[in-house]
Parts: C-alpha cells; structure tokens; sequence
C-alpha cells in the first residue's frame, strides 16, 4: 500500500554540504527530494543537519532528532518503532501516534482473554466498555467512571488493576500513518541514490 504511492518516484536532487559556522563547528547538511517527475504529488523532502532529520511534504512535516550525527543513509536502516521514537515535533505531538478503534479493540480483546474471567467479560460488554474504544478521551473517562456492585472504585481498576491509568489507557495508540510513510520513502530513496 504506502510503497505503492511511491513507485513511481524519483530523487531528483541529493545534495550534501559542510560548513563552518563563526565558531569553526563543522556542519553538514544533507538535502534530498522525492518525487514523482512533473507533479508534486506524494513529494517528500528529506533534510539532514547534524543530529536533525526534518520531513517535510504532502505525507507531513515532522522533525526527528539522534543523539549523534547521522546521514540519510543511516536513517534509512531504522526500523520503524526506533524511527518512530526519534520524533520531536509532528502534527500530532510527540510520539508520532495516533489512536485507533480498531488497535484498542485488539489490545482490549486480549487483555479481557488474559483475565480468563468469563463474568468480568460479560460485565465489560454490558458496562458498554467497547463502545468507548474510538477516541482515547473517552475511554479513560469510561475507566474512570465507579464500578457499582464490585469491589472496586472504578471499572478500570475492576477490569485491569489498580495500576490501570498507567497500563491500559494508550492500549490504542499506533504509529502514525505519515510517520511509516516517511520511513517507507526514505528507504525507497535511498535505495535509489544507491542505484
């Protein structure tokens, strides 16, 4: 699917340059745009300056940051859930998440299996706990909510713990979209200067 978008591109600028600032610190700076000839469609630009990887384009803008220095190249050979930890400003806040229904549906269906507990099972349906899945504001409001007629306070902490606040409430956060996009590019990129 998202390399699908990108077949049809080309790197049709990869610039590297170093520099000294006033202080005589040695800079490099590594520029590479992706993209489809003749239309800006899906094009992504790749900037590297120093520690900093900044995306930006029509997946996204986004700035990764390493401790060290880095190049594209090295970049490209992240695995996503190390790439997507790198990230220090996207458009929806750090980390690069978003929250997903089907993704919380998944985490919960196997957290409820864990418990081997058919009543509490049956109680989270007829509590209504699915359908509070689809926005993470809502399920930790659900959580939070009293649990009658157990001995517990809340139904998160009947369901899932005393701990729950810390171990269920980003139950469905997944990698952005964009942010896979972006690695997924930058391979393909790379893999193409390397041609």
């Amino acid at each position: 699917m998202q390399i699908d978008e990108f077949a049809e591109h080309e790197v049709l600028l990869h610039e590297v340059t170093s520099y000294r600032d006033s202080l005589e610190r040695t800079h490099r700076l590594e520029h590479l745009v992706f993209k489809r000839p003749n239309t800006g469609f899906y094009a992504i630009e790749f900037i590297m300056h120093n520690n900093y990887l900044h995306v930006t384009g029509d997946v996204g803008e986004a700035t990764y940051w390493w401790s060290d220095r880095h190049d594209l190249a090295w970049a490209s050979q992240c695995d996503l859930g190390y790439f997507s930890s790198k990230c220090t400003a996207s458009p929806v806040g750090v980390p690069f998440k978003t929250w997903t229904e089907k993704t919380a549906r998944q985490h919960v269906a196997h957290l409820l299996e864990d418990l081997e507990d058919e009543d509490r099972t049956r109680r989270f349906k007829k509590w209504g706990g699915y359908k509070h899945l689809d926005r993470e504001f809502e399920w930790i409001e659900w959580l939070r909510t009293p649990a009658r007629g157990v001995e517990a306070d809340t139904k998160g902490e009947y369901f899932f713990g005393p701990d729950y606040l810390c171990e269920v409430t980003g139950i469905g956060f997944d990698i952005d979209i964009r942010c896979q996009m972006h690695l997924v590019a930058l391979k393909l990129a790379m893999q193409k200067v390397g041609q």
